[in-house]
């Protein structure tokens, strides 16, 4: 699953990927993961490197 929006001209993606025979077991967690994440406009945080 992988979802992605668009603020402020950057994307930010949040991708979650499993094995296929735990992909429905870790789902529900992921999706709460997923839903409780937030873009905040006024950071203090340096941005960090791409790997």
């Amino acid at each position: 699953m992988e979802i992605g929006t668009l603020r402020n001209s950057k994307a930010y993606y949040i991708s979650y990927t499993a094995e296929v025979i735990e992909y429905s077991k870790y789902l529900s967690l992921a999706e709460d993961i997923i839903n409780s994440c937030e873009i905040k406009e006024n950071s203090n945080l340096a941005p960090t490197p791409a790997k």
